[in-house]
């Protein structure tokens, strides 16, 4: 009798030993999935860092332009009235 006993609860506890083994599995492969999706955002971040330096040294450029473009106009507007005159 005793040792039907003990030999159902050491089923039991297999049992459950299997279970908590396979959410450890499951668990572990989650978080596997976590960290690649993490390293895919972490790459994403990065090339958005990047666009973004590019665009900020395109958007100098662009202001470097207009200005010279604003005094090349104030130019031509001079001398537009010399001849004028």
């Amino acid at each position: 009798m005793a040792n039907e006993k003990n030999d159902k609860r050491l089923e039991r506890m297999e049992q459950m030993l299997t279970d908590l083994i396979g959410v450890v599995g499951a668990t572990n492969k989650m978080v596997a999935e976590l960290n690649q999706t993490v390293k895919s955002i972490d790459g994403r971040l990065a090339n958005l860092e990047q666009s973004m330096y590019r665009l900020e040294r395109m958007e100098k450029r662009q202001n470097k332009t207009s200005e010279r473009l604003d005094i090349l106009e104030a130019d031509v507007s001079i001398l537009q009235e010399k001849l004028v005159d």
